[in-house]
């Protein structure tokens, strides 16, 4: 006899997508709703981007050294200067620093990505193949799970982290998107699932235990990631 299998849901993590109608943010970019569909892990790492370049263009953790005239970067093996790299001098560096963390100094390493320490990217599987294929016309799509710095600091000291709408990615806290990698939840080649901005309710049943392969069902309107397993 053929063994019953059912999804049921086992985990759910807060999670902030972008606002259900497209605004322009603080910042001058638009924010826009997270595009709903199904998706599948690609990979995790430390974000640098090109469009966000300020900030985002040198990796989280990046070694500073301070020469009290400029901040020094250790990007790529090699030291240069952050503001050669960003425009940003060592006061702006300093003064983000006492934003985040409440002291005026250039920290060990660079704290301030966009993207926070950890990334992960998605893409649509055309060919339902479970890896992604370039000569498919895959690529990895423009919106990501990622933390920020405001709530890497909040995290690191150790205050509540309130997470906020994002341009159009999905937000997630810092211990909560290492738990799910280290949990195998965001494991490449897993599905992933945005749903509309209209859905209000989840349609899994909450269980204890299951087993993979697990799936990441994101509720933007309800701010709600759910991790989706097996019941035998």
């Amino acid at each position: 006899m053929a063994q019953t299998t059912v999804k049921v849901r086992i985990a759910e993590y807060v999670a902030f997508g972008g606002p259900a109608t497209p605004v322009v943010a603080p910042d001058g970019f638009t924010a826009g709703p997270t595009d709903p569909g199904e998706y599948v892990v690609a990979y995790c790492g430390k974000h640098r981007s090109k469009r966000y370049k300020t900030w985002s263009s040198i990796p989280w953790g990046a070694k500073l050294k301070d020469t009290r005239t400029d901040v020094m970067v250790e990007v790529d093996g090699k030291w240069k200067s952050a503001t050669k790299l960003t425009g940003v001098s060592r006061a702006d560096v300093m003064s983000y620093n006492q934003q985040l963390y409440g002291s005026r100094v250039v920290p060990g390493e660079w704290v301030f990505n966009d993207f926070g320490h950890m990334t992960c990217y998605f893409f649509k599987d055309k060919n339902q193949n479970g890896r992604l294929d370039p000569k498919a016309g895959e690529k990895i799509s423009g919106e990501f799970f990622h933390t920020t710095p405001a709530d890497e600091a909040a995290t690191k000291l150790n205050v509540p982290v309130q997470l906020d709408e994002s341009h159009g990615c999905i937000h997630l806290k810092p211990n909560d998107i290492d738990e799910l990698i280290a949990k195998k939840y965001m494991r490449k080649g897993n599905r992933i699932v945005v749903h509309k901005y209209t859905e209000h309710s989840i349609g899994y049943s909450l269980a204890p235990h299951a087993v993979p392969p697990f799936e990441l069902h994101f509720y933007p309107a309800l701010n709600k990631l759910v991790v989706v397993g097996t019941r035998r």
